[in-house]
């Protein structure tokens, strides 16, 4: 439902406002960079995620489908060389130059 949107946000480049239903705290709002869709990385289950970086606390936030209530495309632009900091395996094809 939301992936589509979450592709092209992270084709260009652009801040999404998430809405989504959090385990420990109800519905929350927050300010987002797209970076992947896929499995968690240290997760033997594969239940496929949403992978987002938290622009207010600056940590990775995966969401599940069936937690998002919204999802809204900014206009603002993210630049992903100051974010990505690993060597990135995405499952998600993009053009983000030495970090794609």
């Amino acid at each position: 439902m939301f992936k589509q949107s979450f592709v092209d946000a992270i084709n260009d480049t652009n801040l999404v406002e998430l809405t989504f239903n959090s385990k420990n705290q109800g519905v929350l709002e927050r300010k987002c960079i797209p970076l992947d869709y896929g499995p968690m990385a240290k997760s033997s289950s594969g239940e496929m995620k949403y992978h987002f970086h938290n622009t207010d606390s600056d940590h990775p936030m995966p969401i599940s489908e069936e937690q998002i209530i919204k999802m809204q495309i900014l206009e603002e632009k993210f630049d992903p060389e100051t974010i990505v900091h690993w060597v990135p395996s995405w499952n998600i094809e993009r053009d983000w130059g030495t970090v794609s």
